[in-house]
């Protein structure tokens, strides 16, 4: 499955969002359908449905982890992750209604045998604070299903749709089949609600009063690294300051204990601070007793080499973001400051994540 350049898509939904000049259509027990030219003998339609949820629920509800399970109406299976927030699918439809209304969507069939789907979500876009999803199924005639979420001021969530179509006025003939696809997003919102799953843990390295968490050395045999009588300076050594990341240690450290996952440095477009790295925790919780186990082994080490009582220190955490700049083309500068803490970034794009993540920190006992 190819990866490709998602952002002139994104730049596509960020010019839709900006129309205010949307001619009203109808509207149904979902919410309202709403039209106006996109030139060259195109209409671009846009859903509006909101919530009685508060919009991190309902951003939470939207993350492409969530929307594609299935339900009465569609049969999914998870393919593959391109990082978190980024996933491919392969969809099922089981009502021909339905196969009609995404026809209409997308500008193709999705058939019966099914369709493999991409579903990429970019938080804090084009504002902080809203998020944005496409839908992209793979096949070159088919336009992305463009997803807009943001927060209203009673507190609830408003997410607005877009799709091409082409001819140069609405066609009042589809707006059933709109429905129906608003019928959908509505029945994923509810199947989220009454079974929330959070795929994710993000993990923090803290407390490196002298600097970052010791490595083994390369080649050294597994059995040593693990043995905590045996921690030597010919055991452990210290890594390059220059250039360290946790998500690079970590991935270091897993694969000297032989459990190579997937360790990311960011997620739903956004990059996490230097010091911190995200888990699936599926893949994580079988190995992360063996990690904590060698860390632990590492920090015996660590004293042994330092002296002193403090230790680096790894635990679940919220994520701290590190803006991208996706939009502007200047270089972020930051001014890095050794402190009791590891190291402090001193950043001011730098951001806290949204508190509905704190759900994927479980404890770790």
């Amino acid at each position: 499955m190819a990866k490709y350049d998602l952002s002139p898509y994104f730049a596509r939904l960020k010019q839709y969002i900006s129309y205010t000049d949307w001619s009203f259509v109808t509207k149904n027990e979902f919410g309202n359908i709403y039209s106006r030219s996109a030139g060259s003998g195109r209409t671009v339609v846009m859903n509006e449905l909101v919530f009685d949820v508060s919009f991190s629920t309902c951003d939470d509800a939207w993350n492409p982890e969530n929307v594609f399970r299935s339900n009465a109406l569609i049969e999914s299976t998870y393919l593959s992750m391109v990082s978190p927030g980024d996933l491919y699918f392969k969809i099922k439809l089981l009502t021909p209604e339905l196969d009609h209304a995404l026809q209409l969507v997308f500008g193709g069939n999705i058939g019966q045998d099914g369709s493999i789907v991409r579903f990429v979500k970019w938080r804090d876009y084009p504002c902080v604070g809203q998020s944005a999803a496409l839908f992209l199924v793979e096949s070159e005639r088919m336009a992305p299903y463009c997803v807009h979420l943001s927060p209203l001021t009673d507190g609830r969530a408003c997410m607005r749709s877009y799709a091409e179509k082409p001819w140069p006025r609405y066609p009042h003939w589809s707006t059933p089949l709109t429905k129906a696809v608003m019928m959908v997003q509505t029945l994923m919102i509810q199947t989220f609600l009454a079974d929330p799953i959070f795929p994710y843990t993000v993990l923090t390295l803290k407390s490196c009063p002298r600097g970052p968490p010791l490595i083994p050395c390369r080649g050294v045999d597994k059995e040593i690294i693990f043995d905590p009588n045996s921690v030597r300076y010919h055991v452990w050594e210290a890594p390059s300051r220059e250039g360290f990341s946790f998500p690079l240690y970590m991935r270091a450290l897993l694969s000297a204990a032989g459990c190579d996952i997937p360790v990311y440095d960011g997620c739903y477009g956004l990059k996490l601070a230097p010091y911190q790295a995200l888990v699936v925790n599926a893949e994580w919780e079988p190995i992360k007793s063996v990690f904590f186990e060698l860390f632990s082994v590492q920090q015996a080490a660590y004293r042994h080499m330092n002296g002193g009582k403090g230790t680096p220190k790894v635990q679940p955490a919220e994520p701290r973001f590190v803006d991208l700049q996706r939009d502007a083309q200047k270089s972020i500068n930051m001014a890095v400051a050794e402190v009791k803490t590891f190291v402090e970034v001193f950043n001011p794009e730098e951001r806290c994540g949204f508190q509905s993540l704190k759900v994927w920190s479980a404890e770790y006992h």
